[in-house]
């Protein structure tokens, strides 16, 4: 049965990660990214199990319209995709294809990988993704926005089993 609101994750350019809820309809995603949407399984880029079934939307014409870097996608630490204008990561269920709500895992993963806006910087003949400075840390983000009492040990605790899986 389709969710009528999901729990997502929100990158807007230059700002840090937010957890939300939306509508789960194709006119609340494209109105997230500002357009057309395009969807990038995690999977492809990050070789953990609990992104196996989370994905990032961004708009389809990001490049084409020239909206500004937001964050980058690495494989094997190396930048490889640019994700441009404001972004959502949602997940799905691997059965139906159907969205639902992200789990408090994937939220932890998803603000240890991308929690902090990135700029684009060219080093030599390299460019580079490097995340901006930003006042928060991502587990007092957490812990607003889930409105949680995640400690540092959980988040890290967590964080490591998905590395170590």
């Amino acid at each position: 049965m389709k969710q009528e609101k999901i729990k997502i994750v929100r990158g807007r350019v230059g700002k840090i990660l937010e957890v939300d809820t939306i509508d789960n309809t194709l006119e609340s995603l494209q109105h997230e990214v500002d357009g057309y949407i395009e969807f990038t399984p995690l999977s492809a880029y990050y070789p953990y199990e609990v992104l196996e079934n989370v994905e990032v939307c961004c708009n389809e014409e990001g490049l084409i319209q020239n909206l500004p870097f937001n964050r980058g996608l690495r494989h094997n630490n190396e930048l490889t995709t640019g994700l441009c204008g404001d972004i959502i990561f949602l997940a799905f269920d691997n059965e139906t294809g159907e969205n639902v709500d992200l789990t408090e895992e994937q939220i932890y993963v998803l603000f240890d990988l991308f929690f902090a806006p990135e700029v684009l910087v060219k080093q030599n003949d390299t460019i580079l993704n490097v995340p901006l400075n930003v006042e928060e840390d991502p587990i007092t983000g957490l812990q607003e926005q889930l409105d949680s009492d995640i400690t540092p040990l959980k988040f890290f605790t967590t964080i490591q089993n998905v590395l170590n899986n």
